[in-house]
């Protein structure tokens, strides 16, 4: 089903303003606001806009680390309706592996580029995912893009262990975010990651 993008954006908002995404605190701002700040940087990026309506919903699902309360479930035939099925499919996937199934995924790309069949988990009933090479790039500039966003307004969150492991990315991402991922890194100091006391 292919979708206008204008509208798709609009009518986008429109839903995540109705399940109270303006009302649930993320980053130090509202999750609303999060998930702009994220379909902005991939639009900057000139990811398709597949990716660009994915990175708008990425969170509404919930991720490992981010378990929103929203007035309702969201509804993936009514996020389909509204920016199409591959960018629902992205957003779900997003917020649906486990973060250890993601970055066991990405060792395999490391060692294997050109692997045209991989296997995310899922988070909640702990079953295979599978996934193609050419969704998991496009996850993996979403992936960016979230904590690009995030490092703008946490960059305490942001420390030097952290985005050493986002580095693990670059390889796979578009040229864009690997040039605005360089430049955000490059031009601050990254806080050190804590000792551990022995």
């Amino acid at each position: 089903m292919q979708v206008d993008s204008k509208t798709a954006f609009t009518e986008g908002i429109k839903y995540l303003k109705k399940i109270e995404c303006n009302q649930v605190s993320h980053s130090k701002r509202t999750l609303l606001d999060h998930l702009i700040g994220t379909y902005n940087l991939l639009q900057g990026w000139n990811a398709t806009e597949s990716v660009c309506l994915a990175g708008l919903f990425h969170s509404v699902y919930g991720t490992e680390g981010f378990r929103a309360t929203l007035s309702a479930i969201p509804d993936r035939r009514i996020i389909a309706e509204i920016i199409g099925q591959e960018a629902e499919a992205f957003a779900w996937l997003f917020g649906i592996r486990t973060n250890q199934s993601f970055w066991d995924q990405v060792r395999v790309l490391i060692k294997q580029p050109d692997v045209s069949a991989l296997t995310l988990v899922n988070r909640l009933t702990e079953e295979p995912v599978p996934c193609t090479r050419d969704e998991m790039l496009n996850l993996i500039d979403i992936v960016i893009a979230n904590a690009m966003d995030q490092a703008l307004h946490i960059p305490e969150y942001f420390n030097e262990r952290k985005v050493d492991m986002l580095r693990q990315l670059l390889p796979f991402a578009m040229p864009e975010a690997v040039a605005a991922f360089t430049k955000m890194f490059s031009k601050r100091q990254v806080p050190s990651a804590p000792q551990v006391q022995s």
